[in-house]
């Protein structure tokens, strides 16, 4: 016996092999929220649940047709989609037993109010973790300091949140975006009066984006990416959210994981962090300028191979 895992990026349904086997699970990652302009600040990180074969809540054979939905990455002022699968319907699970879903990342209603993290009350599965709250544009703060967007959960825990923007009419740099997938994350740094705030690190201590002299790409992480760095005044784009690998697929080794939050804008026309994939929150941007997007959804299945493997006989002969 072996065991096997498939990626589901796109599309609405998903066919499970012949060879398909328990012990198998479902693991779902919602789109994460975009940030929102107008002195709001930075998406949410989406929500993980996950099912197994255990659970007993429903049952997966060989060759069926599953319906999926992949929850879509905010764009500007969006919230990201819910992710789920449904064994029997095209439609939302409304319990465990009827699939497993988890909620996209929310959008910030305003300054001075995080967007939420996907939740875990919204979603269904054995095991759940909820998304990173975006960050925000304090109270008396310049429209233009944005927070960083929330870090996605996953399997070893909850996303956390993106840092604030400077709590100053003065220019000062947004905050960073949080890291992702619980564990020894930590949420972004808040901007200061001249700098961005630093990315948040992801699982395992993966460096988030610097945010001190420049807006720096988080580190890709083994477990949990870590957030983008939030843009200084001096610096042109804010950084993208970090990916990570927490899952293989069997097929071609693609790896896939958790997403960090982008980080967030601090005036000019410039270009804000976007969620790193799968599920980070984007970065609160300007009215104007690109990114600001939220990263997708992804499912995740893991099961047993029920083929033959193969084996060599040996005969010995006897006097």
């Amino acid at each position: 016996m072996t065991t096997k895992t498939v990626f589901v990026t796109s599309g609405t349904s998903y066919t499970t092999p012949s060879d398909w086997g328990a012990p198998w699970s479902i693991e779902v990652i919602g789109g994460g929220g975009g940030g929102n302009s107008g002195g709001a600040g930075g998406g949410g990180g989406a929500a993980y649940s996950k099912t197994l074969s255990s659970d007993g809540f429903f049952t997966v054979n060989p060759n069926q047709s599953l319906f999926v939905n992949i929850g879509s990455g905010g764009a500007v002022a969006t919230s990201g989609g819910n992710t789920w699968v449904n064994p029997t319907a095209n439609t939302a699970p409304t319990s465990t037993s009827s699939g497993v879903l988890a909620q996209g990342g929310q959008v910030s209603a305003g300054a001075n109010i995080n967007a939420l993290g996907g939740a875990t009350a919204s979603g269904f599965g054995s095991l759940k973790y909820s998304g990173g709250n975006g960050g925000t544009t304090p109270t008396g703060a310049s429209t233009n300091n944005r927070g960083g967007g929330g870090g996605s959960a996953g399997p070893s825990g909850a996303g956390k949140a993106g840092g604030n923007g400077y709590n100053s009419a003065s220019a000062g740099g947004g905050g960073g975006g949080g890291g992702a997938n619980g564990g020894s994350s930590t949420a972004g740094g808040v901007g200061t009066v001249s700098a961005g705030g630093a990315g948040g690190n992801g699982n395992g201590g993966t460096g988030g984006g610097a945010g001190a002299t420049s807006s720096s790409a988080a580190v890709a992480g083994s477990s949990g990416g870590g957030g983008g760095g939030g843009l200084t005044p001096n610096n042109p784009s804010s950084a993208n959210g970090g990916t990570s690998a927490v899952w293989t697929q069997t097929s071609n080794s693609a790896t896939a994981g958790p997403g960090g939050g982008g980080g967030g804008e601090s005036g000019g026309s410039a270009t804000t962090g976007t969620g790193g994939l799968y599920g980070g929150g984007g970065g609160g941007p300007q009215t104007g300028p690109t990114g600001g997007t939220g990263a997708q959804g992804i499912v995740v299945f893991t099961y047993t191979s029920t083929a033959a493997t193969n084996t060599t006989n040996f005969f010995f002969m006897f006097p």
